[in-house]
């Protein structure tokens, strides 16, 4: 049997037959006998046999057609268009597809996109796959996953999978951890794994990662963002680098691009198999590639060799981790970036050096806190054994200047002489004019002095936030309740039923998962840890109110135009939504804690900022820490046991200046909510004032509610000095 190569393109002129291949090198033939060749082409194509031997050995000879076996001509006509779609001019696709088809497949999740992947699988002709899958079908699994149906409800999706798709060889119901891999692995033995699994931990995808080595597969991990669908395929070459770029510890442009769990919409499960499938395809002709993106705005598909360079061959330099090298390839265009820690640079060694900083210094850190616990978790625990607690001090003085001293005065003096050095003019290129001269000065003027008896305080929780336990449908209900917005209740009923909120919270999980699409970022952003606490509800509770001002203004604004507003604007918005709810449950107190505590540190980083000099000894540093103290009213001895916390506070030492966004955000909105606290104002009239907005900015906001920043800022610093007063003097004892 003789088959023309159909996925190429004949076209045939006066002297010549010209092949043109798709998005391939076009390839031209000339002969004497071009009319008969062209003739003998069309009954080939035609009949699948050939007239002439010495055509036919010509056409085979040159690639526009191969030979199919008689015993397997049926093989061929069931699946001639996957047969076809490996066609080039240099191979015989049928060979290649058998080949495909006959790789052993692990699919690890048979949910939104491991449903879909199985499908294609089948549809495809594979003949070796098994699935792994522990869950049981749950109702919005019906909606979101190809598989499954209404009458599958509580049952196995394992065992779903396994009656729907004859070919597949084994199913196992089970969830794959460290204590059945290996068990697993030996018995199927697999080419390919393929994992789909909701894993926003990444704990099963270092886990598979790890046994690459042992078992020699290829490993596919498939995410997607609002953006993009990604795909990383992963040999025992790659091992290390990805264990790198999955490492909890980084931040990295993978990571911050994926959400790498599966509870998206069947249509973004679907073509995230697709595309999974594609690139599994696209492997047996080309290993050059590790990580595939597709954007779904643009319609275009981007493949990137990651790989680590050596300082010989880029910085020359001893650093020579972490320094991902991107080769982009777009309709035929070579681009070269550098990724450093997942954010684009020009090769800049200072940058490199000060990741590198500090990263070594988290992790020094990690392990002191591993060992020991944090300072205050040691003071607690030795006021619990009834220990000296002057020698824990002394201790936690020793460790400080032995373990922690060189490397944190480092990074504090690199920061002050690169990012904060001129912090006053970023501020007020920011917000028009330095505001936290004014909350310093206004500090200096107003503060109380307070004594505060430590072992009480010591004995406190570490997190007020943590003390109720609230199922995520009474928060939900709870936050629908408070807002009475019809139209915030629409919005938050159709994230319910089209699976953005994982409602139910399954036997495995501890914590329940809610995505909520950020067009500033271009992705989703993904709450995994929704526990009961309030600190998680007030958390579900600013997220929701992103989703929905997001909403609102999805007409005004295309994704693009989103990330022209500033995203102070939405936080603000999102802030208020966060009061209106926690003002019901009279947890303000506790927002405006943790906007002081930030505020606390803001105040540490600004003044350190203004010494012109380097620090020499950590010394200088709680002696400024220690006048920050005082000036919040607090007596500076009956503090000693938060004396070195400010090494916990990553802000002091990384190179930005977010947090006093954060204040700047926590002020306005503390400001509005006061305000619409003061004329009943609830979330929907809220919404419903702000809706027609000419312009979306916090300074419409503030001309809306005729405020002015400057009284804002005033009205702010008085209240962060009056909770420390009451919290301090008073309360904390209750």
């Amino acid at each position: 049997m003789l088959v023309m190569k159909s996925g190429l393109i004949f076209l045939k002129d006066k002297n010549n037959i010209i092949i043109s291949p798709g998005n391939r090198m076009m390839k031209r033939i000339s002969a004497d006998n071009i009319n008969d060749i062209w003739r003998e082409m069309k009954h080939i194509n035609e009949n699948n046999d050939y007239q002439c031997s010495t055509i036919c050995e010509l056409l085979v000879k040159n690639g526009l057609a191969f030979e199919v076996p008689g015993e397997e001509k049926e093989l061929y006509n069931r699946f001639a268009r996957n047969v076809q779609h490996l066609a080039t001019l240099q191979n015989n696709p049928f060979s290649e597809y058998k080949t495909i088809v006959n790789s052993k497949i692990l699919i690890i999740g048979a949910g939104t996109v491991g449903g879909a992947l199985i499908k294609l699988m089948s549809k495809y002709g594979m003949n070796h796959v098994s699935i792994v899958e522990g869950d049981s079908v749950a109702v919005p699994n019906v909606t979101a996953q190809l598989l499954y149906e209404d009458g599958d409800i509580g049952q196995s999706k394992a065992k779903i999978a396994k009656e729907k798709i004859y070919k597949i060889n084994k199913c196992v119901n089970t969830y794959v951890n460290q204590n059945n891999i290996h068990s697993l692995l030996d018995d199927i033995n697999p080419e390919y794994v393929f994992c789909c699994a909701d894993d926003s931990s990444l704990v099963l995808h270092n886990l598979l990662i790890d046994n690459i080595s042992n078992y020699g597969y290829t490993l596919f991990i498939a995410g997607y963002s609002y953006n993009n669908l990604l795909v990383d395929r992963i040999t025992n070459k790659e091992v290390e680098i990805f264990k790198k770029i999955f490492a909890k510890s980084e931040n990295n442009i993978l990571k911050e691009n994926t959400i790498y769990h599966n509870m998206g919409t069947i249509v973004e499960g679907y073509l995230s198999a697709a595309f999974m499938m594609q690139v599994f395809l696209d492997s047996f002709k080309t290993e050059k590639y590790n990580h595939y993106s597709f954007d779904t705005r643009l319609f275009e598909a981007k493949k990137q060799q990651l790989k680590f360079l050596t300082k010989e061959e880029e910085f020359n330099t001893d650093y020579d981790d972490f320094v991902a090298f991107q080769k982009d390839e777009r309709q035929g265009i070579s681009r070269n970036a550098l990724s450093i820690f997942g954010r684009h640079n020009h090769a800049e060694i200072r940058q490199v050096e000060n990741n590198f900083s500090i990263v070594e210094f988290r992790n020094i850190l990690a392990a002191y806190n591993r060992k020991n616990g944090n300072f205050t978790e040691q003071y607690r625990k030795a006021l619990k054994e009834k220990s000296d607690l002057s020698k824990i001090r002394g201790n936690i003085r020793r460790d400080v200047y032995s373990v922690f001293s060189d490397k944190y005065l480092n990074l504090v003096n690199r920061r002050k002489n690169t990012i904060t050095h001129d912090l006053s003019k970023q501020l007020e290129s920011m917000y028009t004019y330095d505001f936290m001269s004014d909350i310093i000065k206004m500090i200096k003027r107003e503060h109380k002095n307070i004594v505060v008896d430590p072992l009480k305080m010591l004995q406190l929780s570490v997190d007020k936030l943590d003390k109720v336990n609230i199922p995520i449908e009474e928060a939900l209900l709870s936050i629908m309740t408070i807002y009475n917005s019809p139209k915030f209740s629409e919005l938050l009923l159709k994230m319910m039923g089209n699976s953005s909120i994982d409602y139910y919270l399954r036997p495995h999980k501890n914590t329940n998962n809610m995505t909520v699409f950020n067009p500033i970022k271009g992705e989703s952003n993904v709450i995994v840890s929704y526990d009961g606490s309030l600190k998680s509800i007030m958390t579900l509770s600013h997220e929701l109110s992103h989703a929905f001002f997001f909403d609102l203004y999805k007409q005004r604004l295309n994704c693009d135009n989103f990330k022209c507003v500033n995203n102070d604007f939405w936080e603000v918005l999102a802030r208020v939504g966060e009061l209106l709810f926690i003002s019901k449950y009279g947890k303000t107190d506790e927002f405006a804690l943790l906007s002081q505590y930030n505020l606390t540190f803001c105040i540490l980083d600004y003044m350190l900022a203004k010494q012109k000099n380097d620090y020499k000894s950590l010394d200088e540093i709680i002696e400024i820490k220690s006048m920050i103290t005082e000036f919040l009213g607090l007596n500076r001895e009956s503090m000693y046991y938060i004396d070195y916390n400010f090494i916990l506070f990553p802000f002091l030492y990384e190179s930005s200046i977010d947090n006093y966004r954060l204040v700047y955000q926590d002020a306005v909105a503390l400001s509005i909510f006061k305000y619409l606290k003061k004329y009943g104002v609830n979330f929907d009239g809220f919404y419903k004032e702000i809706a027609d907005m000419p312009k979306l900015d916090v300074s419409s906001l503030l001309c809306i509610y005729k405020l002015d920043i400057r009284d804002i800022i005033s009205q702010y610093t008085r209240s962060m000095l009056e909770l420390v007063l009451r919290i301090f003097s008073d309360s904390y004892e209750n």
